[in-house]
């Protein structure tokens, strides 16, 4: 019996000291994997902040078009190959028209007739084309109560279904309308309870729907 204890013990020693073995090669192994897990994410750190320096470091003058991805990759950067958007026909040279140094061609619209209206906001002029871009007249102010009206400064140009001309006097905070009978009105100092006493009235641009609403919009205003 003796002998039989001594073996007992003996293989309860053993397997203890296997025990710490294996727990010992454990804890080994788990410290080694957590330092390649880290490894791991120090390098995939790394390699996110080369592309994206490689990205930032690609210049705007290089990029035709900036406000759209086009390159299939970093090292071949073409652009895309379109279509012309739209093919110029002709162009016109009205510079004879007025003064050259005060021209600036603000905006166009068309009449009824189809004859083509241009704005020379430098001058206060309307050239006036019919639609095979001849050149009319030019329309150099408006008579209204013995006087002519000067538009130097206006912004916008309309007519509308009835052929009534809109000129959006800008600089006198004024919208002139002219028929087509040539009856003159001036829409001025717009009063309402929605806009406040201090609004200043300078259109830019106007138009008119099938019911016969005018909108109107202002230089830096929401009215």
């Amino acid at each position: 019996m003796p002998e039989l204890k001594n073996k007992f013990l003996l293989f309860f020693v053993q397997a203890q000291k296997g025990r710490v073995t294996v727990m010992m090669a454990l804890n080994r192994f788990l410290k080694k994997s957590v330092k390649l897990f880290v490894c791991f994410l120090i390098l995939v750190s790394v390699l996110v902040s080369s592309l994206s320096a490689s990205a930032e470091s690609i210049k705007y003058e290089e990029v035709p078009y900036p406000n759209y991805t086009y390159w299939t990759g970093y090292s071949n950067k073409k652009a895309i190959k379109t279509k012309a958007l739209f093919n110029p026909l002709l162009a016109e040279d009205i510079s004879v028209l007025g003064d050259s140094e005060k021209m600036e061609l603000q905006y166009l619209c068309t009449d009824k007739e189809g004859n083509i209206n241009i704005l020379d906001s430098g001058n206060g002029f309307v050239y006036i084309f019919d639609k095979e871009y001849n050149y009319l007249k030019t329309l150099d102010g408006i008579d209204y109560n013995g006087k002519k009206l000067g538009f130097i400064g206006a912004k916008g140009i309309y007519y509308d279904s009835e052929n009534t001309l809109y000129i959006c006097d800008t600089e006198n905070k004024r919208i002139i309308c002219k028929s087509k009978d040539s009856k003159v009105r001036i829409i001025e100092n717009i009063k309402n309870k929605v806009i406040p006493s201090d609004f200043v009235f300078s259109p830019i641009r106007v138009t008119k729907d099938k019911n016969g609403f005018l909108y109107i919009l202002c230089e830096g205003s929401y009215y």
